[in-house]
């Protein structure tokens, strides 16, 4: 996708294309990202969006940077923003292929319009700085790739051992009910639904007393105080009561 969008930039490059049509495509570059993200920003995932707005992007930055001067451009640090965003984004490897495509884009521009090169010749240090912006940002993507997408990796790990408990939690025999410390019900698992006949939707945004009937061998109804449930959240220790009846 990335060698599509420099090679449209060369070919313009190499036939001369006028500024003004540079101009023209451009804009049209422009509305197309500005409809594609109204229309998919909500339906796609960030990542499979970065995918389908990548060519357009890619070949727009590009465009514009060689319109307006190539590496003199003041448009340049659009390049550096859009490189750590393919890194951030996507992967590293497109961020290679971004970073070196556009440098041959620079390089053929150089080779189009031989004054650039001159100029660049009669300020040495203005050729060092944008050396040196090109070397520095290859580290910086790097390390924002890594932290990034091990936070990815750790998250989806995370989800799956949460969702591994949550499946052994809902097929035991044993009865299991969670709650807040405000005892509303989080989970329950099928072997007490079951029991008590009763759906989610029925069980939902209700207390622990709402649902079940708890009372201890003499016939007493069992509340907050009786589970000493302030005690168990200031101590935070685990609190066992035997011979409940449901």
């Amino acid at each position: 996708i990335i060698f599509l969008s420099s090679a449209v930039v060369v070919s313009l490059g190499y036939y001369k294309i006028p500024i003004t049509t540079y101009q023209q495509i451009i804009l049209i570059l422009l509305l197309i990202l500005f409809v594609v993200f109204n229309r998919f920003s909500k339906l796609l995932s960030p990542n499979a969006l970065s995918y389908v707005i990548l060519f357009p992007s890619s070949l727009f930055i590009q465009a514009l940077i060689i319109s307006t001067g190539g590496i003199l451009s003041p448009f340049l640090i659009l390049f550096h923003l859009s490189s750590l965003g393919i890194s951030f984004l996507i992967n590293i490897q497109s961020f290679i292929s971004f970073l070196v495509f556009v440098l041959l884009v620079l390089i053929a521009d150089f080779y189009f319009n031989p004054q650039k090169l001159i100029f660049l010749k009669e300020d040495p240090g203005k050729a060092l700085l944008f050396g040196t912006s090109f070397i520095v940002i290859v580290p910086l993507a790097i390390l924002i790739t890594k932290r990034y997408h091990l936070k990815d990796e750790l998250s989806k790990i995370l989800g799956k051992q949460a969702k591994l408990g949550q499946d052994i939690l809902e097929n035991v025999s044993e009865l299991i009910v969670m709650t807040d410390k405000n005892l509303k019900i989080t989970l329950v698992n099928e072997a007490l639904k079951k029991l008590l006949n009763l759906a989610d939707e029925e069980i939902k945004s209700k207390t622990l007393f709402d649902v079940l009937d708890l009372r201890d061998a003499n016939g007493t109804k069992i509340n907050r105080q009786t589970l000493s449930i302030d005690s168990v959240l200031t101590q935070k220790i685990t609190h066992i009561i035997n011979n409940l009846l449901l």
